[in-house]
Parts: C-alpha cells; sequence; structure tokens
C-alpha cells in the first residue's frame, strides 16, 4: 500500500467535506434575505466538490485495496463501496449521485433548492464515510508496520 498517496487522497476529501461543513454553519449562522442564493449556490457548489472526491476516493480504495476492478460510474462505485462496507446508506448515497447531476446538468431554481435541503444529510453521510475510511486507513498503517 502506497500510504503517501493515500494519506493525500485522503486529506483531499477531508478539507472539502471540512469546507461543506464550515459553509452550512455560515449558511445557519446568517439567513439574511439578500445572502440566501449567495449561501444557497456555495453550500450546492461545496457538495458537488465533496462528492466527487468522495465517490473518486472510494474508487480509488475499492480498485487499489479490495480488488474491485472495472468500476467507472459513480452508482457502479457506490454499490461496490456498499457490498465492501465502506458506506451503510445506499440509498442516500444514490440520492446524493441524482442531486449532484441535476446541479450539474440543469441548474432550475426549484431543484437547486431540493438539492440545498439535502445538503445537510450530505454531509452527515459523507463525514461517516470519511470517519470509517479514516479508521481503515489506521488499520491497515500499523497492520503494515
Amino acid at each position: 500500500m502506497n500510504i503517501t498517496v493515500f494519506k493525500n487522497k485522503l486529506s483531499h476529501v477531508k478539507q472539502w467535506i471540512d469546507s461543506l461543513k464550515e459553509s452550512l454553519l455560515v449558511a445557519e449562522k446568517n439567513k439574511q434575505p439578500d445572502l440566501v442564493d449567495i449561501f444557497r449556490d456555495s453550500n450546492i457548489q461545496r457538495f458537488e466538490y465533496s462528492f466527487e472526491l468522495s465517490w473518486k476516493f472510494m474508487k480509488f480504495v475499492l480498485e487499489k485495496y479490495e480488488s474491485e476492478l472495472e468500476i467507472r460510474s459513480p452508482r457502479q462505485v457506490l454499490k461496490a463501496a456498499f457490498r465492501t462496507w465502506y458506506i451503510d446508506d445506499l440509498q442516500a448515497w444514490f440520492h446524493m449521485c441524482d442531486d449532484r447531476n441535476a446541479t450539474s446538468h440543469e441548474y432550475e431554481e426549484d431543484t437547486a433548492m431540493q438539492v440545498y435541503k439535502n445538503i445537510p444529510k450530505a454531509f452527515e453521510q459523507m463525514q461517516k464515510f470519511y470517519e470509517l475510511i479514516q479508521q481503515k486507513y489506521e488499520q491497515w498503517y500499523f497492520n503494515s508496520n
């Protein structure tokens, strides 16, 4: 296992999950009507980055350390991550995938508001994934030394 590559990729995931958390907290504290659109759009953008890095990191881990090969699409990765216990709520991750696709392909006000409302649950799922993979990393690291 290349610990340095793993740690670098994991730190990027953590960075964006933390960024999403920060954005959610700022939006919660500042409910000024003239800033709602700005906070919504910021949260959506950070959600998109966090989701992208999360599923791509899952793909990396599955291919390198779980012998899962030929997984290309986010849904295939999520199914494999569920099978190998990296995530425990497949439907929640599918919903995040749908939200990500909705915001990146067609940006409408109603869609944006619905995705924005879903982001706190998405954050919880990403945080759970990060915590689990962090625990596994520590196990792998200490078992390899």
